[in-house]
C-alpha cells in the first residue's frame, strides 16, 4: 500500500504544473517534450501498479483467514514446527480435525518438546471424542511445562466429560492458581459446581468470570441457567438476554430464554425464541419438542404433533417427544395413535410409571379393562406411592359391569 501511495505522489508531481517565473524564462519551449516524457512515465507507473496490485490481491486471498495464511506458510516453510502448529490450530478451529491432528503431529516430529503442540493435539482429540488420547497429550504438555494454565483447564474439561468431576475441579483450581485472571477456568469451575448441585458456589464462579470478562456470553448464559433452576425467572431472562446481545447466533440461549418465557406464561415470546433457535440450527430437536409443548398449552394440538414428529424424525430415540405426542393425540381423540406413541416411549423408558399410567388412561377410553389394570399395576410397582394410579386402579376394580 505504501508503495502504491508513493507512486501516486510521483504521478501527482509529474502532472502538477510548476509555478514558473516568466522573468527567468522558465517553461518556454519544453512543453511537448515533457508531455511525451510524462506519458511514458505514466504508462510504466501504471504497469508497476498493476503488477503490485495483483500481488496484493493474491496476498489478501491468502490472508483472508488463518487457515489460508498458515497453509501458505507451511507450503513455503515445511520444516517449521511453528508453522505446522499454527496450521493445526487453524484446522482445528475450522473443524477439520483429521488435518489438525496430522499437522500437530508434524510439528511434534520436528520439535518433540513442544508443549503447546501437545496441548493443541489434545484439543483436537477431545473434539473427536478421543478423550483418553486427549488426556495423554495434555499430560505430556504439563510434563514439559508444569505452569501451563491452558493445559490444566483443558485437562479439567476432559475429566468433566468423563464424569470425573472432582478431578476436573482440581485441574481448574490449578489453572486459576497459575493465572488468577483466567476467566474461562472460573466459568468451567462454575459448570462443574452446577452439575454437583453446589448452586451458590457456581454462582460465585460465574460472577468472578464476569468481573474479569463482562462480555463473556457463555458465562451470562450459565448464570441464567442457575437462576432458572432456582426459579428466579426474571434474573434468568436478564442473563439470557445479555448473552444474546453479545452473541445473537446462540441457539441454546434462545432455547432457554424460550423456556423461561414459557414458565412465565409468555407463550408467544417463547414461540419466537424457539423459532429463532431453529433458524440458527435447523436440526435442534429440543426446540421442536419445546415448541410442540407450547402449542399444546395453546390448544394447537395439530401444530404440536407436527413439531413432535419432526423432532422424532431427527432423533428417533428422543423418548420425551413420544410421550408428548401421545398426550397430543389423546387430546384430539386419536386413541390408537396415542397408544402407539406410548408404546414407543415405554420401549425406550420401560420404568417410567407416569407413562404406564397415561397408557392405562388411554386403554380406558377404548374400554380395555384388563389392559388398564395391567398398566396401573405396573405403574404402582414402579412407584408405590403413586396416588393417582392407586385411585384409578381402585375405581376400575370397583366399577360395576354395565
Amino acid at each position: 500500500v505504501g508503495f502504491a501511495i508513493t507512486l501516486g505522489v510521483g504521478i501527482h508531481q509529474i502532472f502538477t504544473p510548476k509555478i514558473t517565473s516568466p522573468l527567468r524564462g522558465e517553461g518556454e519551449g519544453e512543453g511537448w517534450f515533457f508531455k511525451r516524457q510524462n506519458l511514458y512515465i505514466l504508462v510504466v507507473s501504471a504497469i508497476i501498479i498493476s503488477i503490485y496490485s495483483f500481488g496484493v490481491i493474491q496476498r489478501n486471498k491468502i490472508w483472508l483467514n488463518g487457515y489460508s495464511l498458515w497453509s501458505d506458510i507451511v507450503r513455503k516453510m515445511p520444516e517449521s514446527s511453528k508453522a505446522h502448529y499454527n496450521m493445526g490450530n487453524a484446522s482445528s478451529e475450522q473443524g477439520q480435525l483429521d488435518e489438525a491432528i496430522k499437522e500437530l503431529k508434524l510439528a511434534l516430529s520436528l520439535k518433540p518438546d513442544y508443549a503447546e503442540a501437545h496441548n493443541g493435539l489434545g484439543i483436537a482429540y477431545a473434539k473427536q471424542g478421543q478423550l483418553d488420547e486427549a488426556i495423554k497429550e495434555y499430560t505430556l504438555a504439563l510434563t514439559l511445562k508444569s505452569n501451563f494454565a491452558e493445559a490444566h483447564n483443558n485437562l479439567g474439561n476432559v475429566y468433566e466429560k468423563q464424569g470425573q468431576l472432582d478431578e476436573s475441579i482440581k485441574e481448574y483450581r490449578i489453572a486459576i492458581k497459575i493465572n488468577p485472571d483466567f476467566a474461562v477456568a472460573y466459568n468451567n469451575l462454575g459448570n462443574v459446581y452446577f452439575k454437583q448441585g453446589r448452586i451458590d458456589e457456581a454462582i460465585k464462579e460465574y460472577q468472578i468470570t464476569l468481573e474479569l470478562k463482562p462480555d463473556y456470553p457463555a458465562s451470562h448464559y450459565n448464570l441464567g441457567n442457575v437462576y432458572f433452576k432456582q426459579g428466579r425467572l426474571e434474573d434468568a431472562i436478564k442473563e439470557y438476554q445479555i448473552a444474546l446481545e453479545l452473541k445473537p447466533d446462540y441457539p441454546t440461549a434462545h432455547i432457554n430464554l424460550g423456556n423461561a418465557y414459557d414458565d412465565k406464561g409468555r407463550l408467544e415470546d417463547a414461540i419466537k425464541e424457539y423459532q429463532i433457535a431453529l433458524e440458527l440450527k435447523s436440526d435442534f430437536v429440543e426446540a421442536y419438542n419445546n415448541l410442540g409443548l407450547v402449542y399444546s398449552k395453546q390448544g394447537k394440538f395439530d401444530d404440536a404433533i407436527k413439531n413432535y414428529l419432526i423432532a422424532i424424525r431427527i432423533k428417533p430415540e428422543l423418548s420425551e417427544a413420544y410421550g408428548n405426542l401421545g398426550l397430543a393425540y389423546n387430546m384430539l381423540g386419536q386413541v390408537d395413535e396415542a397408544i402407539k406413541a406410548y408404546f414407543t416411549f415405554l420401549k425406550l423408558n420401560p420404568d417410567d410409571a407416569v407413562a404406564h399410567y397415561n397408557l392405562a388412561l388411554t386403554y380406558n377410553r377404548k374400554g380395555l379393562k384388563d389392559e388398564v389394570i395391567k398398566e396401573l399395576e405396573t405403574a404402582l410397582k414402579l412407584k408405590p406411592d403413586y396416588q393417582l394410579a392407586r385411585q384409578a386402579l381402585e375405581a376400575i376394580r370397583n366399577k360395576k359391569p354395565d
